[in-house]
């Protein structure tokens, strides 16, 4: 029986008011920095709630940056505040993830691809390879007609095209699609990023100047057989990405 309630007749879904409420708590300090909010288990039984509904709300809160969750260990809070800028830090798979789903995509198409050489050079696949393509623009997910974050190529290998129908529902991330429909989840993410020159036809689309300085970002999400079951390239403007990394010395033995 649930021992808590969230607003009811506002119209919105529940796992937004279910992520309103927890955003609300985090500010107030009921879940500081550095610990871990409930349980998706506990949160299902205090708010009556289904599994789906809560795993979408600790989602939006993802999304803003709020929460980082990790497998085996939970949801733990990262701020109190919602981040409105695009600063990636590479420590773990499920941060890298977090990026993902801080921007949703708009203007979006799909078609199947076969690689022929020159795409399997640009994205390291085997000739002959074929790929649920996906392009479009992604958007910041907290100002979806702000400026746009980059231009994005998503290459998804043709077994498990049956995500296309779930694409651009909101800001869930194409790999979390991927592990709930066939259970193939990202082991490894291998990513490389080369400085470029934006060529004319997506330059127009990010509204920036053709011939100025981007950040070309590739990402290959690897399943525990070693193979990339998903391909990322995006093109940022220079000054709208941020990378930064933390690195720890080996302990001495």
């Amino acid at each position: 029986m649930a021992i808590a309630s969230l607003p009811k007749g506002s119209g919105e879904p529940r796992y937004m008011a279910l992520a309103r409420r927890l955003a609300k708590e985090i500010r107030k300090g009921k879940y500081p920095i550095d610990t871990l909010l409930p349980t998706e288990a506990e949160l299902t039984a205090k708010y009556g709630l289904s599994r789906f509904t809560v795993r979408e709300a600790i989602r939006q809160l993802q999304s803003q940056g709020l929460v980082l969750r990790r497998q085996g260990v939970g949801t733990r809070v990262l701020t109190e505040e919602p981040i409105h800028h695009f600063l990636q830090s590479r420590n773990s798979v499920e941060e890298v993830l977090q990026y993902g789903i801080q921007s949703l995509l708009k203007e979006m198409a799909m078609t199947k691809v076969k690689a022929d050489a020159g795409l399997a050079e640009r994205i390291r696949c085997a000739e002959g390879e074929k790929f649920l393509k996906i392009e479009g623009i992604r958007m910041p997910v907290d100002n979806p007609s702000g400026s746009p974050v980059c231009w994005t190529e998503i290459f998804v290998l043709s077994e498990f095209a049956g995500i296309k129908d779930q694409v651009g529902r909101g800001n869930v991330l194409i790999a979390n699609l991927i592990e709930d429909r066939y259970d193939k989840r990202a082991i490894e993410i291998h990513q490389d990023i080369t400085a470029v020159s934006f060529p004319g036809d997506i330059a127009q689309k990010l509204g920036v100047r053709s011939g100025s300085p981007g950040l070309l970002v590739r990402r290959w999400y690897m399943g525990s057989d070693d193979r990339a079951f998903e391909i990322t390239v995006s093109l940022h403007p220079g000054e709208s990405f941020s990378y930064s990394m933390r690195m720890r010395r080996d302990a001495e033995t």
